[in-house]
């Protein structure tokens, strides 16, 4: 613990309540922040054999056990303290007193408290995974700051200065550092287990650690590179062989572009009597269990002048099986719980990007890194380029606000912006 935010720690006397037989308790006292709580030390002396006890005069065998306990006690707090990467009373509170919470459903530490969010029901598997990716992190953070039992701390562990220094850990000192945007991604999920403590009494609302006055993950993101309407008609007329990896690979990025950037598991969830000549309507897989019911169906259109394409792609990568309650692509199965799902989505994913830069070296596209996810913010972006609303962008990517649109808002080469931003030398 930095020692600059190391409590003090002293025995207290208190002499405000006497006992019946004239004796009063003796308290371990803990200041911090301002802050002072005192804890039982199960030791009661009268006035005349704590004044011995001070002075260390005429001490009986019986005071100097006593005495022997008080230091005991007091190194133990020490060590206790010196354990705690951010000190915390609760926490402290716990194991000095050797206090153990049995109930999982009462389990007020980091640990139980994601346990009971991962245990919500209804709650999706891939965002239980998130949910996991998040204690994790904590967890590693903990580790890193030699507190191994960090995440068995009382939740109001987690305050803004802990944050803080967990971002900069995942930043600059993890074994593989993660990005903001994964931060972001990690600390929203913190956050709805700490609104879970707030609501069930365990935090006070001043230690609540997000908000206006709280953490927030810092604004700087990288800015995904994005294909031009000319690169993505490229692709489109790349002669490939059709049974070929760079075929399939091309087929789905396009697949996700032409479709209004639908996401990869909205794609493999659909069924044969989902799709007609003009389009579709799906269900947003993201979105499909909460309470958010703005935008969970999404109806894509085929762009007329690409219809043909479009269904030659989908004729191409489609299942054989043509019943219609048969899933539209060949890698979901009635049978599968959601895990399988996730696992046969990831293991596609990978399959697509490992194949796509070759793609983009045989369309000659000048890009870094090409992945399936920048079909979607490629869409976005060509049509922002083309001076569609940002309203209506937002509507054809299934978002509930056009906050989270701009995220996917991406300078392309040639916009008006850096045309006109030339024209100052």
């Amino acid at each position: 613990m930095n020692k600059l935010k190391r409590p003090k720690v002293d025995v207290f006397f208190d002499t405000r309540r006497p006992k019946l037989n004239r004796t009063y308790p003796l308290k371990l006292r803990l200041t911090f922040n301002r802050k002072t709580k005192y804890f039982p030390l199960d030791i009661e002396l009268t006035e005349a054999d704590y004044s011995k006890l001070l002075s260390g005069k005429r001490i009986t065998e019986q005071l100097y056990d006593i005495k022997s306990k008080i230091t005991s006690m007091q190194i133990k707090a020490m060590n206790l303290i010196e354990g705690m990467t951010v000190f915390n009373f609760e926490r402290f509170e716990i194991e000095f007193t050797g206090a153990k919470i049995i109930e999982s459903s009462d389990n007020q530490s980091i640990q139980g408290m994601f346990d009971e969010l991962m245990q919500t029901p209804l709650r999706k598997y891939s965002t239980i995974q998130n949910d996991l990716c998040a204690l994790k992190s904590l967890k590693r953070y903990f580790d890193f700051n030699g507190d191994p039992q960090g995440c068995q701390a009382h939740i109001s562990t987690i305050s803004v200065e802990l944050l803080k220094n967990w971002e900069d850990f995942l930043l600059n000192k993890d074994k593989k550092t993660k990005s903001l945007p994964t931060i972001g991604s990690y600390s929203r999920h913190i956050r709805i287990v700490m609104n879970m403590a707030l609501a069930k009494g365990y935090i006070d609302p001043k230690q609540f650690p997000f908000g206006k006055k709280g953490y927030s993950v810092g604004a700087a993101r990288k800015i995904k590179q994005v294909l031009s309407k000319a690169d993505m008609r490229a692709l489109l007329e790349l002669e490939l062989l059709p049974i070929s990896l760079t075929c399939f690979a091309r087929d789905w990025f396009l697949l996700s572009y032409l479709c209004q950037g639908i996401n990869l598991a909205d794609l493999l969830e659909l069924k044969n009597k989902d799709i007609t000549n003009d389009g579709f309507v799906f269900n947003r897989v993201k979105v499909r269990d909460t309470s958010d019911s703005k935008n969970k169906f999404v109806i894509v259109r085929f762009i007329s002048e690409l219809k043909e394409k479009t269904l030659e792609i989908i004729q191409r990568q489609r299942s054989l099986n043509f019943a219609d309650n048969a899933y539209l692509f060949p890698y979901y199965t009635p049978q599968m719980s959601d895990e399988e799902k996730l696992h046969e989505k990831k293991r596609l994913i990978r399959k697509i990007n490992q194949h796509l830069p070759k793609v983009a070296q045989l369309a000659e596209l000048d890009i870094q890194k090409i992945s399936f996810g920048i079909a979607r913010h490629t869409f976005a972006s060509v049509l922002y380029d083309q001076d569609v609303s940002t309203l209506i962008i937002s509507e054809l990517l299934g978002h509930s606000s056009t906050q989270t649109t701009n995220a996917y808002l991406h300078t392309l080469p040639g916009n008006p912006h850096e045309q006109a931003l030339k024209k100052l030398l």
